[in-house]
């Protein structure tokens, strides 16, 4: 009986930092980061929305998903290591909508 209380409060407190975590009425950015010149998916890009503490990494399919973003106008840049940055400016985030984007960064010569 213990051990069923212990499972419930653990899951009570999950699903409230999840209502924590994405504000009433925000919405979500997602979308692809591939290589300019052959298509192929960008495992491990940064994607950011410029100017705030939010983002994320694509997976191995090169897609990425950050939710929780709050209603606006943001610039959405993508980077990686060994290629250039690309940004796009004026993306209008509305709430409980999905905002896809896709980013197509340009292989670049690192300079040591």
């Amino acid at each position: 009986m213990r051990a069923l209380r212990t499972i419930m409060l653990a899951a009570t407190i999950a699903a409230s930092m999840t209502l924590v975590a994405a504000p009433a009425g925000a919405g979500t950015i997602a979308g692809t980061v591939v290589d300019h010149d052959t298509g192929q998916a960008l495992f491990a890009a940064n994607v950011v929305l410029v100017g705030t503490g939010m983002g994320g990494i694509s997976d191995r399919e090169g897609r990425f998903r950050i939710e929780g973003v709050p209603h606006g106008e943001y610039e959405v840049a993508a980077s990686m290591m060994g290629y250039g940055r690309a940004a796009i400016r004026e993306v209008v985030v509305e709430p409980n909508i999905v905002t896809t984007l896709e980013f197509e960064l340009s292989p670049e010569v690192l300079d040591i």
